[in-house]
């Protein structure tokens, strides 16, 4: 009992520590196009692609962070949960298609 509460204080202040991250997926959600510029958007869109790894690493603190420490800061909780299943890749392909589409 000792010992779990001890993990849960470290983990509690090594959290509070931590800033909030960025929104991404409400950021891509607002992020306006522009035809006149696709290729730079094409590889700005790109550089916020979440890589195999960060997914599955993001699944795994989804998983195996205690629930007092989720309650407490449920911003950064929920983009680590968005990127762990993939919706913040699916935003970024469905602002890719578009501008494949519609920009020619």
């Amino acid at each position: 009992m000792l010992f779990g509460s001890c993990v849960t204080i470290v983990t509690l202040s090594a959290n509070a520590e931590q800033p909030e991250p960025i929104a991404l997926d409400e950021f891509l959600d607002t992020y306006q196009l522009d035809c006149a510029r696709k290729d730079e958007q094409v590889q700005f869109l790109q550089s916020f692609r979440q890589s195999r790894w960060q997914m599955i690493t993001a699944r795994f603190e989804s998983v195996f962070t205690p629930r007092i420490v989720k309650s407490m800061n449920t911003g950064r909780y929920n983009i680590i949960n968005k990127i762990g299943k993939g919706d913040v890749n699916w935003i970024i392909d469905q602002k890719l298609h578009k501008l494949k589409n519609n920009c020619s």
